[in-house]
């Protein structure tokens, strides 16, 4: 929603004096044209990184609920025990998802590193 409404904001609402800082911002991008059109402008930034891990978490993810189907018969329910642990593993995964892509946007992980298991995911699915 924020991004649709940047949008409209950008292509209906935006001021003279807002069009030639935008130019001047973004100026210096690679993917900058001069006299093309300003937008709303959203850098990639880490996603890559957050993709990564998101599949690697889903994989795990997807690894735990074969290992569920093969031990204990099932997915969902099952025995209080393993029905809760795996829950609560679930809930887990998403903490270390939110983690890492939180750490990665605020610098906490080196960019080195973020880029490198971008381009490694990425030349591994090409």
């Amino acid at each position: 929603m924020p991004w649709a409404i940047a949008a409209i904001y950008w292509g209906y609402m935006a001021t003279p004096a807002d069009l030639e800082a935008w130019h001047l911002k973004y100026q210096g991008a690679e993917w900058y044209t001069y006299g093309m059109t300003p937008g709303f402008a959203v850098p990639a930034g880490d996603l890559g990184f957050s993709v990564s891990v998101f599949v690697a978490c889903a994989v795990v993810c997807l690894g735990m609920i074969i290992l569920r189907r093969k031990t204990v018969g099932c997915e969902l329910g099952g025995p209080p025990a393993s029905k809760y642990g795996f829950a609560l593993f679930f809930v887990l995964l998403w903490f270390v998802y939110i983690a890492f892509s939180a750490s990665a946007s605020y610098g906490a992980i080196p960019t080195s590193v973020t880029h490198f298991v971008s381009n490694a995911m990425a030349y591994y699915y090409a």
